[in-house]
């Protein structure tokens, strides 16, 4: 039998705001229960050794609030031992495996570095991780629904299957190598979010994505070959996009095969980009305004980042008129969408 817990109040009495599910942990007892929990994840062992309750299957630790890596060293005198000190120092590096069903919901959980681990059936809904970086580690059918991941880094390993990230906050977001297989992003903020070689498989994707880049090439240099994986035109598959709006979005030498595009007012799903594209340049060059120049500009960058062997793709309509004033992006428009549908 494990300790008991904090004196939190039971499942069915748990419609708490942030604040409170953050203030239950600030008496004394909490705290040292809080670290206890801490001792237990960094040593590798589940917290509910240390007794805590369930809320929903999993145990509870919503709310919690990691103090900063240099104040949880201070926390040696409660028995967090050797091994797990060491995995303190200006981060916190869980290397549990075989996490389970535990609730992380609206904790701040900052500096966290999980490398070799593996969790099922977490969740992390509305949390805040800052500064969180992952290597190595699988992520199975957790929930990241309204968690803040700016600035987040995805290392080489990183797997997340069946995981919900509706809503999170995904701004700035390097990934490289990493892994997301049938994952929700509906109304997730993604921006400005680089992923190289990262395999996204069956994934659904609706609101806006701005400013984000999927390439087949990986910026990760192995520690020992000193050189990069090879480039993965298949690394997007399966995807739906065609809820998404899609801005300044970029497949570089990508197949993106069974990966379905928007096709509405603001956007053309084409069976055949490149064609469209060359004739769009055609027809831009012969006019030596400022607006055309700078849609030359783009057009030459989207055919730069087709494959050869690839023709199905899209054209933002946005982004291809955001030069011009509104007469010149409805003449140009409009004869693209009359051209695609020939």
């Amino acid at each position: 039998m494990g300790r008991r817990g904090p004196d939190f109040p039971v499942q069915g009495r748990l419609a708490l705001s942030q604040a409170a599910l953050r203030q239950r942990w600030e008496t004394p007892q909490a705290r040292r229960h809080a670290a206890a929990a801490m001792a237990a994840l960094l040593g590798g062992r589940q917290p509910v050794e240390v007794g805590f309750p369930e809320f929903g299957g999993r145990v509870d630790l919503r709310g919690l609030v990691v103090s900063e890596p240099a104040e949880l060293r201070r926390w040696s005198s409660m028995g967090m031992g050797l091994v797990a000190l060491e995995r303190v120092s200006d981060t916190i590096n869980l290397q549990v495996t075989g996490l389970r069903s535990v609730d992380f919901g609206e904790a701040f959980l900052p500096h966290l570095r999980f490398t070799g681990a593996r969790l099922a059936n977490c969740s992390f809904e509305r949390a805040h991780l800052p500064d969180l970086r992952t290597r190595d580690s699988v992520f199975d059918h957790c929930s990241f629904r309204g968690a803040d991941l700016a600035g987040a880094m995805m290392g080489p390993g990183t797997r997340f299957q069946v995981c919900d990230f509706a809503g999170a906050r995904l701004r700035g977001v390097q990934a490289n190598d990493a892994g997301f297989v049938a994952c929700e992003f509906a109304e997730a903020e993604l921006l400005e979010d680089d992923f190289n070689r990262t395999l996204f498989d069956g994934c659904h994707f609706a609101g806006l994505v701005k400013e984000v880049r999927f390439r087949a090439e990986s910026w990760h240099v192995d520690e020992v070959t000193r050189r990069a994986s090879p480039p993965d035109a298949e690394c997007v598959r399966n995807c739906d996009f065609s809820q998404a709006q899609l801005r300044s979005v970029s497949f570089e030498q990508l197949h993106l095969r069974g990966v379905r595009f928007p096709d509405d007012d603001a956007h053309l799903a084409l069976r055949d980009v490149r064609c469209v594209l060359l004739r769009l340049k055609q027809q831009l060059a012969g006019d030596p305004s400022r607006a055309a120049r700078q849609l030359s500009i783009r057009v030459e960058q989207q055919l730069n980042a087709l494959p050869l062997s690839r023709s199905n793709g899209y054209l933002s309509l946005a982004d291809i008129t955001e030069s011009a004033n509104p007469a010149e992006a409805a003449a140009i428009t409009g004869g693209l969408r009359d051209r695609s549908d020939a």
